[in-house]
């Protein structure tokens, strides 16, 4: 009788189950919470970590010569209807600045829902058995009848290689499109590519999420609270929008800081990713909390909690080893004050003999959350600023000379030669070689003034630029530079002086 009542209460989850997945409900929403495909906190995080690396940008050499704004639109490939398989989504066409390629990658990064979902978690520590992807359910009857087969992937090999949009691809999509001559194609290249580091960007900062670094995977099926806490969802994501993303903006914490400006600057662009990575993960794994990991010894009945999931404990924190306070919230002292951690709750049980006891409940509530974001999201933004950095390549325009001539037809001309030079840095150990697309427009200035040249005037191959201007204006030339619209941000050369000699060859035999 026993083994039916445990058969049929297997069978009313499975049904109810995958009744609750068929209308999600999101908590970490990856838009917004009315489900309209705009604004939400990945796309928030993305948008900051651009800001505060182009405002940080005004004192490097290179980076000093980019306009990241004005920049042409590039048209490229997104979701524009999203779904939970792959079958379900719908990607087309559509035109932005890179930035917003790069910011709308925190929003594709988690389409198709339901397939990505369990490839955004990373264990950095591996606790249940050595496995670094989520193991926490996803082997159950119940969650592989919602969520398909465990692809024993984690977040941290997903975002750097094996996801369509990873890192590495975004790499290669950037390299191809310095080099491609055909306009369309260029275009769509270097949307990809920013794409690609848009989607990075949201798996790195799930890595400050700490479900998602400490094996719990939280699915948020609401109804279920009443039988089990196994499917219960992160209170942290449930709690942080793009509000509290605005709100929480500040400072990251000096030892996350610290972590990453020891990894090695000439280490392999691909391995100080996975580096990264690392970083931000075992950060957020040794401070913080998720509902379902937490463990230690609580204070007031000096009773053992452990993970309420059943997966191994962590190492830290633990609540011995905490501070706490008369309205039962555990807490550390860090770089902005008081960290709230948990708050332990306790619940009256009475026995079968009828004696009262209390049983000690932790809850990660708002006080918590809001504690946790004020560090969790400065450190998302930190962090992503600086892979921001070290994809984006970094290029000088260079005038070699510019030549003037007097011509009977087009009057003053000038030939103008240059290069456009990559730096190897950051995610690439070899340079790019640009190459414009023919007839393409490239900006020139003359003494500070925008100069309307003819298109394909002035060409791109292969880093060489080589040029004639026709029809200069009959003043007196002082300098010159040169305005190159690469991957939607225009880079400027320095000025070139020009020095206007005029030779009088009747007269070289002397005075």
């Amino acid at each position: 009788m026993k083994l039916k009542w445990a058969f049929l209460i297997e069978v009313f989850l499975v049904v109810f189950i995958i009744v609750s997945f068929s209308i999600p409900g999101f908590s970490y929403n990856n838009d917004n919470r009315s489900r309209t495909m705009e604004g939400g906190p990945h796309r928030a995080i993305n948008y900051y970590a651009i800001q505060s690396f182009i405002r940080n940008t005004r004192n490097d050499s290179i980076f000093a010569k980019y306009d990241f704004i004005n920049g042409s639109d590039l048209s490229g490939i997104t979701v524009i209807k999203p779904g939970n398989w792959k079958e379900d989504i719908l990607e087309g066409e559509r035109e932005g600045k890179w930035y917003q390629w790069v910011i709308e990658g925190g929003y594709t990064a988690d389409e198709p829902e339901r397939y990505m979902s369990l490839r955004h978690f990373y264990d950095p520590l591996g606790v249940n058995q050595e496995a670094n992807y989520l193991t926490d359910h996803v082997n159950e009857f119940l969650t592989s009848i919602v969520m398909g087969t465990n692809p024993k992937m984690d977040a941290k090999w997903w975002g750097a290689l094996h996801s369509p949009y990873s890192i590495e691809k975004g790499k290669e999509f950037m390299t191809l499109a310095f080099s491609s001559a055909n306009l369309q194609e260029k275009e769509k290249l270097f949307a990809a590519a920013w794409r690609s580091l848009g989607e990075t960007m949201h798996l790195l900062a799930d890595m400050t999420v700490p479900a998602h670094v400490r094996n719990d995977s939280h699915p948020g099926v609401e109804w279920t609270q009443y039988i089990t806490d196994k499917y219960r969802a992160d209170p942290y994501e449930e709690f942080v929008d793009q509000k509290v993303v605005e709100e929480c903006l500040g400072s990251p914490d000096p030892e996350l800081v610290e972590a990453i400006h020891q990894i090695p600057k000439n280490e392999d662009g691909f391995l100080k990713v996975l580096s990264l990575f690392d970083c931000v993960a075992k950060y957020t794994n040794r401070n913080y909390f998720s509902l379902d990991t937490i463990s230690g010894v609580e204070k007031a009945l000096g009773r053992a909690i452990t993970n309420s999931n059943g997966m191994p404990e962590y190492p830290s924190p633990r609540l011995e080893d905490l501070e706490t306070d008369g309205e039962g919230y555990y807490y550390r002292n860090d770089y902005l004050g008081k960290l709230y951690l948990v708050r332990m709750l306790y619940a009256q049980k009475l026995s079968l003999i009828g004696k009262l006891s209390l049983i000690p409940k932790p809850e990660i509530d708002d006080q918590c959350s809001l504690s946790q974001a004020k560090r969790l999201i400065p450190a998302a933004v930190y962090a992503n600023e600086q892979l921001i950095e070290w994809f984006i390549p970094k290029v000088e325009v260079i005038i070699d000379s510019f030549d003037l001539h007097e011509t009977e037809t087009a009057g003053r001309e000038g030939i103008i030669k240059g290069r456009v030079v990559h730096i190897p840095s950051g995610m690439y150990d070899q340079p790019l070689l640009f190459t414009m697309p023919t007839n393409e427009r490239i900006g020139l200035k003359i003494n500070g003034e925008i100069f309307e040249t003819q298109p394909g005037a002035i060409s791109i191959q292969k880093g060489a630029i080589e040029g004639k201007v026709q029809s200069l204006p009959p003043e007196l030339i002082k300098d010159v530079s040169l305005l190159v619209d690469i991957g939607g941000m225009v880079v400027s050369s320095s000025d070139l002086k020009v020095y206007n000699l005029q030779l009088h060859p009747e007269k070289l035999d002397g005075l």
